[in-house]
């Protein structure tokens, strides 16, 4: 058993390395823990997350630029900064916006010592790349001779769902830790590239014309959840106060929709978490988990739009450099574009992964507090007032892996509150220093963290915020 965990590890520490879970991944016994690793134990007889306040996460992850670079108040206008902002990306710069809310999280611990838990939580998941080509073409416009943009670079992803779950945690033996987590998704609105290359150019011949020149267009755009209204020429008609807006204006009733939407309706998948916990010694821990390995089957109110081929023309006779015909000639220079390489439009059904996150940890416990009674000859009952440990953590996107790598040093008071300080190194932000607590407060269970400190002190110059918190209920005996 030890041989095929310690492979397990290896295969998910190297095959993804995001959203950080080092705040709470195995700690403080709380119902945010087991939802990174269904095999981690709760030492609870039951728990209760307060429903829809009790249990939130949020992170923001923006590679680019900060909202100081473009909002600072100096002497600078906008279009300035926001040229150099532009120039000074590269191509592989993205943006990353993921969002939780429980909306009920209870478990119970049934006769044969199995750690049932089910709940319901409510996600939204935004990652677009930001290339810098294509941002640099609304700046520099398509009359901007010598300038190829590529779109090979860009993609997008994007969903809203509800996640209804169901997990057990099961001690497999004296050592070893072992759990699984069902899980239903329902997407009310989905949204993705597939596809995406080719290349937009704009050159003078020898004669002083200028030509303008896309090659090799392929753009598709996959979505669900909602429709929009084109007529028989694919020209837009209605639909889109639909999608964004739930067809009102009150934000009180956009919400509702779209709360309502993401629990009723919507596009059916499954999943599955995986875990395991392994005591390698007295001291010493191995964890290891695999969440939402599941799919996705897009089959309800599907709408796909794509750009096929290559189309090339010269400038037309109208003297674009006056400002009165510049959109004039757009516009032209647009309607012959659609005509070569019109919008296709088609309602086939899709199926798309979930975006897979996969965590390994190693952690040392020193210090002990106090004894419980042994159950088992090696399984730890003890508390300890010290711990260290390493994690690795890696989230698959529709364009690259990204991945974190962190230790983290965790002090237990007596087993009320018990805090954790974390050092992590990841593709966005370089490295972050996270903060999380856990207090016990008779019965109540009160959980909060923070992935990356620093930018706390100033949230317009950081590229790299996040928060999370938990209010849960832990009990030793029924309450009915």
């Amino acid at each position: 058993m030890k041989y095929l965990l310690s492979v397990f590890i290896v295969l998910v520490s190297t095959s993804l390395n995001a959203q950080n879970p080092i705040n709470n991944y195995i700690f403080g016994k709380t119902p945010q823990a087991i939802l990174t690793n269904p095999a981690y134990d709760m030492d609870t007889q039951y728990h209760l997350t307060v429903p829809f306040i009790g249990g939130m996460r949020t992170q923001v992850v923006n590679t680019g630029f900060t909202a100081f670079d473009l909002l600072a108040n100096n002497d600078i206008p906008f279009h300035d900064k926001l040229e150099e902002v532009i120039y000074s990306m590269g191509n592989k710069e993205y943006v990353d916006f993921n969002h939780k809310i429980d909306i009920i999280n209870i478990g119970q611990k049934l006769r044969n010592d199995i750690y049932l838990s089910y709940g319901v939580y409510l996600e939204s998941d935004i990652h677009t790349t930001l290339p810098n080509e294509l941002l640099q073409l609304p700046l520099e416009g398509i009359l901007a001779s010598d300038n190829t943009y590529s779109l090979k670079n860009f993609a997008l992803q994007t969903n809203f769902l509800a996640t209804y779950h169901v997990g057990a945690q099961y001690l497999l033996s004296d050592r070893l830790s072992v759990g699984g987590r069902f899980k239903i998704y329902n997407v009310a609105l989905d949204v993705r590239s597939k596809n995406t290359s080719g290349t937009i150019q704009t050159f003078e011949t020898e004669d002083g014309v200028l030509t303008h020149q896309v090659s090799d267009i392929d753009i598709t755009l996959q979505t669900s959840g909602t429709r929009v209204e084109f007529d028989e020429n694919n020209k837009y008609v209605s639909g889109f106060e639909e999608v964004a807006f739930g067809g009102n204006d009150n934000p009180f009733r956009i919400a509702t929709y779209w709360f309502g939407k993401s629990f009723f309706t919507g596009n059916k998948g499954v999943g599955l978490d995986l875990g395991v916990v392994y005591q390698l010694s007295r001291h010493l821990d191995v964890a290891a988990s695999i969440n939402d390995l599941g799919v996705v089957f897009h089959t309800s109110k599907t709408q796909n739009y794509s750009y096929q081929g290559s189309y090339q023309t010269q400038s037309f006779a109208l003297d674009y450099e006056e400002y009165d015909n510049y959109l004039e000639y757009i516009n032209k220079l647009k309607e012959e574009f659609n005509e070569n390489i019109p919008l296709q439009i088609n309602y086939n059904n899709y199926t798309t992964l979930r975006p897979v996150q996969a965590s390994a940890l190693i952690q040392y416990t020193f210090n002990k507090l106090r004894s419980g009674a042994c159950k088992y000859r090696w399984r730890r009952t003890a508390s300890y007032q010290n711990r260290v440990g390493i994690l690795m953590h890696g989230e698959k996107r529709i364009d690259k892996i990204l991945y974190d790598a962190g230790a983290f040093y965790e002090y237990n008071f007596r087993d009320i509150v018990m805090a954790r300080v974390n050092y992590s190194y990841h593709d966005f932000n370089k490295s972050s220093i996270g903060f999380s607590t856990v207090a016990n407060i008779g019965k109540v269970n009160l959980y909060l963290g923070f992935p990356n400190v620093l930018g706390l002190i100033n949230l317009a110059k950081t590229n790299y915020v996040g928060a999370e918190f938990g209010i849960n209920i832990k009990l030793d005996e029924r309450f009915y």
